[in-house]
């Protein structure tokens, strides 16, 4: 029963009624008591509805901005406005209309039903159901919760506040934007953007198209990627490989990159970067800087890329490889693959003897290797055929390559053999 009354308080007690105040009135009141369920019409920011508790389902139908009153459950939006609308404290359902609606239950398991506007969706109680129309425009979820997980239909999912919270998108093209917390983000399917914020963020990467966005002091960050090949973003520290992930690769800051079971390739890129290999057989290239380098169990092969003073942590010459730049050492006149020559390595017992210049009165026409058993340092000799142009005993291209620690008080015995030329690329 549609009732159009020209009084400002109306009253009704018994059965289901729609309500719905006189057109271009200043304002009006709408008061019910016991009935079963009640619709109120609201197009006018005076209007009042005034329910009583336990009275029945009621539901309000409004074509303006609003906020549930008490006792009042359901809110539908009218028309093709752009509304910002608003529950209470009890369980409701609030549908959108065709504009671009802010949907936002309040307190209580509330049912957020958008459709086909732009809409956001405030999200509070771990209980709210959010529903979506397929192609129902571009919309966003906005919580403070500590987990959520988009429904269907939905793009955007924004955490607000500074909780930990931990994030998952569905099967579109979602864009997932931490908060000040320590946010873990998982786009899903699909091609997924990762927004990071102050925290310590880890993002789940399992699609070549997903990126990944941290800006400058924005906490230590990880990515864990299940990637054939991953290379980490801009001003994201760390990176672990997961699933049948194989080879991942750091940038310019100091980068921790872990492997997984498979064999590895790991590439710290520039910065000071610690490389853990894992189970398998892997290759760890430390890059450019400092970098410790620790290949686990397995076959492992270290690879130098220039003078610089990596430290390798857990070197076995029993089954363990050294890589040379063959460029970067002027092992130019050897093949790639091959074994070092063993007229390219000198063993020596101390750094003294390394450094002193001593072993470049030797004749030789190539740089050689120079290693010290007193501390399990490598150095690159550049001098070639003796002390002309000598800087530091080494020649001006020459250094420190890699440390060897040590195990049990002694360093690692090495020959010819521990070493093969690479082209390192």
């Amino acid at each position: 029963m549609l009732v159009h009354l020209d009084i400002n308080l109306y009253q009704f007690f018994v059965g289901k009624v729609c309500l719905e105040g006189a057109r271009n009135r200043n304002s009006s009141v709408f008061r019910v008591i016991e009935t079963w369920s009640t619709s109120f019409v609201v197009d006018n920011f005076k209007d009042r509805v005034v329910e009583a508790a336990n009275q029945g389902i009621d539901t309000v139908r409004s074509s303006i901005s609003y906020t549930l009153r008490n006792h009042t459950e359901n809110l539908v939006l009218t028309g093709t406005q752009n509304l910002d609308d608003t529950g209470n404290s009890l369980a409701n359902i609030i549908t959108g209309n065709s504009g671009h609606n802010v949907l936002n239950g309040g307190a209580g398991a509330d049912t957020l039903i958008g459709k086909t506007g732009d809409d956001t969706y405030l999200v509070d109680d771990i209980a709210d159901v959010t529903i979506e129309l397929a192609n129902g425009g571009i919309d966003r979820v906005r919580t403070a919760l500590a987990n959520y997980t988009l429904t269907g239909h939905i793009e955007y999912l924004e955490f607000i506040g500074t909780q930990n919270s931990n994030g998952i998108g569905n099967n579109l093209s979602n864009t997932i934007i931490g908060n000040a917390g320590n946010n873990i983000l998982d786009g899903a399917a699909g091609v997924d953007k990762l927004i990071g914020g102050l925290g310590n963020d880890t993002y789940l990467v399992s699609d070549a198209g997903d990126l990944v966005v941290e800006s400058v002091s924005e906490g230590i960050d990880l990515v864990k990627s299940s990637l054939a090949d991953y290379t980490l973003t801009e001003q994201v520290e760390n990176l672990l490989l997961v699933g049948n992930a194989i080879k991942g690769t750091g940038n310019d800051l100091a980068n921790t990159i872990t492997g997984n079971t498979a064999n590895n390739i790991l590439f710290g890129g520039d910065g000071n970067d610690a490389l853990f290999g894992g189970v398998g057989d892997d290759k760890l290239i430390g890059g450019v800087g400092i970098d410790t380098l620790t290949g686990g169990a397995g076959v492992d092969t270290f690879a130098l890329l220039e003078t610089g003073g990596d430290i390798i942590t857990d070197f076995d010459p029993s089954k363990d490889i050294i890589a040379l730049n063959q460029t970067a050492f002027g092992l130019l006149d050897q093949i790639v693959g091959s074994v070092l020559n063993a007229t390219r390595l000198v063993v020596v017992n101390s750094d003294a003897i390394a450094l002193g210049g001593v072993l470049d009165l030797l004749p030789s026409p190539l740089t050689r290797l120079i290693y010290s058993t007193e501390s399990g340092n490598l150095f690159h000799d550049a001098n070639g055929t003796g002390p002309l142009g000598i800087t530091n005993g080494l020649g001006e291209s020459g250094g420190l390559i890699a440390t060897f620690e040590k195990v049990l008080g002694a360093a690692p015995t090495l020959t010819s053999a521990n070493f093969v030329v690479d082209s390192i690329v």
